[in-house]
């Protein structure tokens, strides 16, 4: 769900290709900062002697950090500095949870993957400032992205519990699939893809029941969630477009 959002706000907005270029970089770029601050807080505040893996994200850091700032200059223009500072800060806060986590050695929770579940869609903004406007639809397409998302998180930790021979909390993910089809039953341009979703994710979790599910692979679940995933997104973007 990071890149998907930013393709679909990319393909209505048509952003000059340098910015585009930037923007696509700078995207993933955050994205992948977080991992050395884990690295480097686990060396900090928990290993008792130097781990190589701690060496090598101090390396890469400093160069992530130079990229990530080189292509939110070059992508996103002067009137709109901030609104991308205020992205950047809650990026920033986004990055801090997981790192706090993996000091505490605590286990990331259904909210707190809620929560990066809404900041991997709001890629979708990177692409409206690279174009030079966000209109109030890209709003709207992060919110529904965000939706998707989060909607599916309680059918994956169900098939995680079931492959843990541990019960499904299937009133839980069941909450999920009724909500998006309770939006998509509202009369708006997205029903369509919230139906789609919906359905989707209704058939996850009719097969949470059957004896089978917990020797399926998680990679076929993946796989499903991926290709629902872009169809969900190309369903949003046509909506949007008419």
């Amino acid at each position: 769900m990071l890149i998907l959002p930013f393709l679909a706000t990319a393909v209505l907005l048509h952003p000059a290709p340098g910015r585009l270029l930037a923007a696509f970089v700078l995207v993933p770029a955050l994205f992948l900062l977080r991992e050395p601050l884990i690295v480097l807080a686990r060396q900090r505040w928990i290993w008792r002697t130097p781990h190589e893996e701690a060496r090598a994200a101090a390396r890469a850091l400093p160069g992530l950090g130079v990229v990530a700032a080189a292509a939110a200059y070059v992508a996103i223009p002067l009137p709109l500095w901030t609104l991308a500072g205020a992205c950047g800060a809650a990026a920033a806060s986004l990055m801090a949870a997981p790192v706090v986590l993996a000091v505490r050695n605590w286990q990331y929770s259904v909210a707190f993957q809620a929560l990066g579940s809404a900041g991997l869609a709001a890629s979708c903004l990177a692409a409206a400032m690279a174009a030079g406007e966000v209109p109030r639809w890209v709003w709207i397409l992060w919110a529904a992205s965000a939706f998707h998302g989060i909607s599916a998180i309680p059918i994956v930790h169900a098939r995680i519990a079931l492959r843990r021979k541990q019960d499904p909390a299937l009133a839980v993910a069941g909450l999920g699939v009724l909500a998006t089809l309770a939006a998509a039953a509202l009369p708006h341009a997205m029903s369509g893809a919230l139906a789609f979703s919906g359905f989707a994710y209704l058939g996850e979790w009719l097969s949470l029941r059957s004896p089978a599910t917990a020797q399926a692979k998680l990679t076929q679940l993946g796989l499903r969630l991926m290709a629902t995933s872009i169809v969900f997104t190309a369903l949003l973007a046509w909506a949007f477009a008419n």
